[in-house]
């Protein structure tokens, strides 16, 4: 595991990851561009900041459950497709169609 600095909203942290140093950097400038739209006090107030990266993660959480509800039911209509698809080839297969 390697560790990177990424700084957001002026504050720098270290992050341990197995994941590219690009990758990591392309997340930072991701929630970084987040928090600049949420963040409109650009004052030195750390509630404003605190505030504005509570929204980014509110945002981000509700994306990545709302991608996982979509996940869910393509997996469910891929198994239900292959099922029917199955069926259909052992029907031929049979002589039955």
């Amino acid at each position: 595991m390697k560790t990177y600095e990424i700084t957001i909203g002026r504050e720098t942290f270290p992050i341990k990851s197995d994941a590219s140093e690009a990758h990591v950097k392309e997340l930072a400038r991701e929630i970084q561009s987040r928090y600049d739209q949420m963040n409109t006090h650009k004052g030195p107030r750390a509630s404003q900041g605190f505030r504005a990266m509570t929204m980014v993660a509110l945002v981000l959480l509700d994306e990545l459950l709302e991608m996982q509800q979509k996940h869910s039911s393509l997996k469910k209509e891929s198994v239900e497709f292959a099922t029917r698809l199955t069926a259909r080839i052992d029907a031929v297969l049979d002589g039955n169609e």
